[in-house]
């Protein structure tokens, strides 16, 4: 279920209630690059995922090591890196999460929008991998509905969402 599936424009927050077949953050990735299209620049991904306990058994440590960012930093860092030159895979996984950058007045790169993980993943771990935390015990979905700056998606992973030419927010 999707609280709403056309909108002139992007929204400011998306809560993704992870589907529960996505158990790390290696394939619960999926909740940013598929949303990533419908969330306005300086928005949030706040992705809702209890069950999720670690990022990733087989590139975990690649992962924390760099952490999540957007493509133009990963460029750069794949550029000097010999391990991420080896790990194409986890450059890319870094970036699609992040899902985009934006250049801040200063002329830093950053990331679009942020992403907050509420999860089994400890605070520690989120912030070494470049994400915010929410302690599950404390997510209340009820702080979000109803708000028209809002999406909150169901299953979230499995469908991709795009902003269309007219301005409608389809999913697919």
């Amino acid at each position: 279920m999707c609280t709403s599936n056309t909108r002139e424009e992007k929204y400011r927050r998306v809560v993704a209630l992870l589907d529960e077949h996505l158990e790390d953050m290696w394939v619960g990735g999926k909740a940013s690059y598929r949303l990533g299209p419908i969330i306005e620049e300086g928005g949030e991904l706040i992705i809702y995922a209890p069950h999720m306990k670690s990022v990733s058994d087989v590139h975990g440590e690649l992962i924390k090591k760099y952490g999540y960012m957007p493509l133009e930093r990963v460029r750069e860092l794949v550029a000097t890196s010999v391990e991420l030159q080896q790990n194409l895979c986890v450059a890319a996984h870094l970036a699609h999460v992040s899902f985009a950058g934006r250049t801040t007045p200063e002329g830093k790169i950053v990331p679009r929008y942020a992403i907050t993980l509420s999860s089994a993943i400890s605070e520690d771990t989120c912030r070494q991998i470049n994400l915010g935390c929410l302690d599950p015990r404390k997510f209340q979905l009820k702080n979000y509905e109803g708000d028209s700056d809002t999406l909150i998606v169901e299953n979230a992973g499995r469908d991709l969402y795009l902003v269309e030419a007219q301005g409608k927010t389809k999913r697919y």
